[in-house]
C-alpha cells in the first residue's frame, strides 16, 4: 500500500470553492458520480462550496439546495430539440456564471475533465482564478475512448490550465501521461464509505454461497459478461453459489440475455442500480465480493468490500493494485473466464476461515474522510501559496 505523509495541521483559512462536476448523482442514476458527491460533502467540513450542476429539462429553471456549507445550484436547460441543446446548454451555463457574479472565489474545483472542462476554462477567465482539476475517467488508455479533436483539444487546454491535477493513483496519472497530458499531479485517493461492522460468523453456516458484484453496464470496462460465464463454468462445480448484481447502464439488456443464455437464472438475481447506503447494505450480507474489470483507476467498492471485513476476488486492472494489502483475497488475470472460475470455487471453499480484521480496519482509517480532508488541504494550500 502506498504511504501517505501524515499531516498534522488543518487548514487555518476557510476557502470559498467553486465546484463543477461532469459525473453527480441524479434520481435514474444514485450511483454517477458518488464518490464526487462524497468528496465534496467531505470538503464542505473545511470550507464553502458552491457546486453548479447542470441537466436536461423540458424548460430552462436553476435550482438552488443548501447543506451546512454546501450549496448546489442545479441548472435545468431546455433539450427538446436536438439541434437546439448545445445551445441552450451553453445559455444556462451563461445564466449560471452571471447568478455568482457578486460572489468572490478562491478556486474552481473540477471534477471530470470533458464535458465541463469547457465551462471551467470559461469561468476561469471570467473569475480570475486558480483552477483545480480532480479526474476519475480511466478512459485515457483507449483509442476508441479517448479520441476526437475537440475532447482532446479541451482536455490539453484544462491540464494545461490547472495549477493541480488529482488522481486517485499512480495508474491514472501514467494512463494520462501516456496519452501525452503533462501537469502538476497530486495523489488522492478516494474516501470510502462504510457501515458499522457486522459478525460475519452468522452468515457461514447458511448452505448458499452470496457473491456480489457492483459495477455500471458497461461491459467493455467492467466485462460482467465474462464474470457471466466464469459463474456457469464454477456453478456446473457448486450449485450452493448465488449472485447478485447491482448496477445498470447501456448493456443491461445484452447482459440479461446471456446471463438467461447461460442458464444462470437459478443462481442470479439483477438487483438493479442502488443509492450507495442500500449498496453498503448488500455488501455487508455477501460472502465476498468479485471484481471483474478490465481496468479501475482505483475502485471504491473494492475497498467498501474490505472495510466490510468481505474478500474480494479482482482482477490485474490497475489502480487498486497500489492499495491492497496481502490476505485481501484473490488476484485473477484479466479477460481469464477459467482462473476467474477457479478463483471463485477456491474462495466459495475458504472465505469463512480468511479473517479481515486488520485489513478491514486499516481501510477505514486510511481511506477514511479526515484522512481525505487532510490530503486535498494539502492540495489547496501548495495552489494558493504558489
Amino acid at each position: 500500500m502506498i504511504k501517505f505523509a501524515s499531516i498534522h495541521h488543518p487548514m487555518k483559512k476557510k476557502l470559498n470553492i467553486l465546484a463543477l462536476s461532469s459525473w453527480y448523482p441524479k434520481p435514474s442514476d444514485p450511483q454517477e458520480g458518488v464518490f464526487v458527491q462524497q468528496q465534496l460533502q467531505a470538503i464542505q467540513k473545511d470550507h464553502h462550496v458552491t457546486l453548479i450542476l447542470s441537466r436536461p429539462s423540458a424548460k430552462f429553471k436553476i435550482e438552488k439546495t443548501v447543506e451546512e456549507n454546501l450549496t448546489t445550484l442545479t441548472i435545468h436547460y431546455a433539450s427538446a430539440l436536438s439541434v437546439s441543446k448545445p445551445v441552450n446548454w451553453l445559455f444556462s451555463w451563461r445564466k449560471a456564471l452571471s447568478s455568482i457574479k457578486d460572489e468572490k472565489f478562491d478556486l474552481i474545483h473540477l471534477h471530470v475533465i470533458f464535458p465541463l472542462g469547457i465551462i471551467a476554462l470559461w469561468f476561469q477567465r471570467k473569475l480570475g482564478i486558480p483552477l483545480i482539476t480532480t479526474e476519475h475517467w480511466s478512459g485515457y488508455r483507449s483509442k476508441k475512448e479517448y479520441t476526437g479533436s475537440f475532447r482532446k483539444r479541451i482536455t490539453q487546454k484544462v491540464v494545461q490550465s490547472s495549477k493541480a491535477i488529482i488522481v486517485q493513483s499512480q495508474f491514472l496519472k501514467g494512463l494520462m501521461e501516456e496519452a501525452g497530458l503533462k501537469g502538476s499531479f497530486s495523489i488522492v485517493p478516494n474516501l470510502v464509505k462504510h457501515l458499522p461492522l457486522l459478525n460475519n460468523q452468522q452468515f457461514n453456516s447458511r448452505k448458499n454461497i452470496q457473491i456480489l458484484n457492483i459495477a455500471d453496464h458497461i461491459d467493455s470496462d467492467k466485462n460482467i459478461s465474462g464474470l457471466l460465464r466464469a459463474l456457469k463454468l464454477s456453478y456446473n462445480q457448486n450449485s450452493n453459489l448465488r449472485f447478485k448484481q447491482i448496477g445498470g447502464g447501456p448493456d443491461t439488456t445484452f447482459l440479461k440475455s446471456l446471463g438467461n443464455e447461460l442458464n444462470l437464472n437459478n443462481m442470479l438475481e439483477w438487483q438493479g442500480r442502488l443509492k450507495n447506503e442500500e449498496a453498503l447494505e448488500a455488501i455487508q450480507h455477501c460472502d465476498f465480493g468479485v471484481i471483474n474489470s478490465r481496468i479501475e483507476t482505483f475502485s471504491i467498492v473494492a475497498f467498501e468490500f474490505l472495510a466490510a471485513g468481505k474478500p474480494i476476488i479482482i482482477t490485474h486492472c490497475g489502480g487498486p493494485e497500489e492499495f491492497l494489502q496481502k490476505g485481501f483475497g484473490f488476484f485473477v488475470p484479466v479477460e481469464d473466464n477459467e482462473k476467474m472460475s477457479q478463483a471463485i470455487l477456491k474462495m466459495a471453499s475458504s472465505f469463512s476461515e480468511l479473517s479481515l480484521e486488520n485489513i478491514s480496519q486499516d481501510v477505514r482509517k486510511y481511506f477514511s474522510e479526515n484522512e481525505f480532508r487532510k490530503r486535498i488541504n494539502v492540495v489547496y494550500q501548495k495552489v494558493l501559496h504558489d
